[in-house]
């Protein structure tokens, strides 16, 4: 992070330095006091900062919410509850990301893995494959979470009527 605070930034700027200094855990969670200290150094001007910061997180979930379709920054108390007497904590969801992943950005990748990979230093090739298995397990999760991904919670096993064949001695 620069020696600048983030509110000395354009909109956008600052969205994204947020984006960046935002923990990636629950337990890790931020209080808007906590972001703070690297939003604004002025103090002068501390109510009107704070009040830029909220409506630079409001911006930053709504963008997540309406281009990525995710609800990666969290709130607690949730989006839209009172916090009276409480204080608001943030945090972004550990495994989101804002890669632009397509099938054939994921393809290329693959074929770089599995075709060129005596050929790509070291530390390339483990955070291509570091990238992969968090595109495969982000996948997974979305395929449980799907319609088609639960259809094993409505399977019901019961007891077979017909016994297999045995061998007679």
């Amino acid at each position: 992070m620069s020696a600048h605070p983030i509110s000395s930034y354009k909109k956008s700027e600052r969205l994204f330095a947020l984006y960046q200094y935002l923990p990636r855990s629950k337990a890790q969670a931020t209080s808007l006091t906590e972001l703070m200290d690297k939003y604004a150094r002025d103090t002068d001007n501390i109510s009107s900062q704070r009040k830029n910061l909220e409506n630079d997180l409001l911006s930053l979930n709504q963008i997540f919410t309406d281009i990525f379709y995710s609800q990666a920054l969290v709130r607690i108390p949730a989006w839209g509850q009172n916090i009276s007497g409480q204080t608001a904590r943030f945090y972004i969801e550990p495994d989101f990301s804002i890669d632009v992943i397509n099938e054939q950005t994921v393809f290329f990748w693959e074929m770089l893995s599995n075709y060129t990979a005596n050929y790509l230093p070291v530390s390339f090739q483990q955070t291509l494959h570091h990238k992969l298995a968090q595109i495969r397990k982000r996948e997974k999760v979305r395929f449980h979470q799907s319609a088609l991904g639960q259809w094993q919670d409505y399977l019901i096993n019961l007891p077979s009527v017909v016994q297999a064949p045995t061998i007679d001695n």
